[in-house]
């Protein structure tokens, strides 16, 4: 099976350590309209068009260069982002945000860091120890070479799939279904198809919003599936990300990928699951 580069990453309620350096850089790309392509990113914070919506963000005012900074002291943040800033960046309304349940992508007078942990890189699958977290996104980075690529949600129950998300260059098509008491099945989730622009070897993001009542499905922003929750597709419930690549465009693609096994987990990636 080829190689496919990939990253994961998954908000985490704290960081033990962090670049300073990397951090004044970042807060200064932090005001409204403005998020540099020039200032390098970090594991720790990573930047992104769009409008945090929600109840879980506190406002405060503080200089532009601080906000960052006050983000890393706070153990629950997760995400930070700059309002009404005075001329020159001086003063600004720094948001604060403990939870993530949804972004506005469309608007982009606003740009905010997450804070990141990485728990996977050049990998098929990931361990998600404990599932997913209401409040938590989970970020993932592909970059596909072959005609099919399928991403599994996995439960703990004996590894079955909660939901699949299918990407075929051939047929230029995305799509997406759960799997439910061993059934698939669309009844619980809602596809948004957009406009298929996506080619072999690009870079494609997939960014994954968990609340209370819904796990949605952004790829490039676009939002592709909401998924509204059952007993049997519960976000705690999904402890695994499998990723099943195929160059055969008759294979089927409903069988997952092997999880019967722990998934492979890049040795040289972080997996400290203690900061997740």
């Amino acid at each position: 099976m080829p190689t496919v580069k990939n990253k994961l990453l998954k908000a985490q309620p704290g960081l033990r350590f962090l670049d300073c350096f990397l951090i004044i850089c970042s807060m200064s790309s932090l005001a409204p309209s403005s998020v540099s392509a020039s200032c390098p990113t970090t594991l720790s914070f990573s930047s992104i068009t769009g409008y945090p919506t929600g109840q879980f963000c506190t406002f405060e005012a503080a200089p532009l260069v601080s906000c960052g900074i006050a983000c890393v002291a706070r153990r629950q943040c997760k995400a930070v982002y700059l309002s009404n800033c005075t001329e020159g960046g001086g003063n600004c309304s720094c948001a604060f945000c403990d939870q993530l349940p949804d972004v506005n992508f469309t608007d982009t007078r606003f740009g905010f860091f997450l804070k990141l942990h990485l728990i996977g890189e050049n990998t098929t699958g990931v361990q998600l120890t404990g599932g997913l977290t209401i409040g938590h996104p989970l970020l993932i980075t592909l970059y596909p070479v072959d005609p099919y690529l399928a991403l599994y949600f996995n439960t703990g129950n004996s590894n079955t799939i909660a939901l699949k998300l299918l990407i075929s260059f051939w047929a230029k098509r995305v799509e997406t279904s759960a799997r439910i008491s061993s059934q698939w099945t669309a009844a619980y989730s809602k596809s948004f198809t957009p406009e298929f622009s996506f080619k072999n070897g690009q870079e494609i993001a997939v960014m994954c919003l968990i609340s209370a009542e819904k796990f949605d499905i952004f790829l490039d922003k676009d939002i592709f599936s909401h998924c509204a929750y059952k007993r049997t597709f519960w976000s705690a419930n999904i402890t695994q990300v499998a990723m099943l690549v195929n160059t055969d465009l008759s294979a089927n693609t409903d069988q997952p990928a092997n999880t019967d096994q722990p998934a492979n987990t890049d040795q040289s990636a972080n997996t400290d699951q203690s900061a997740i």
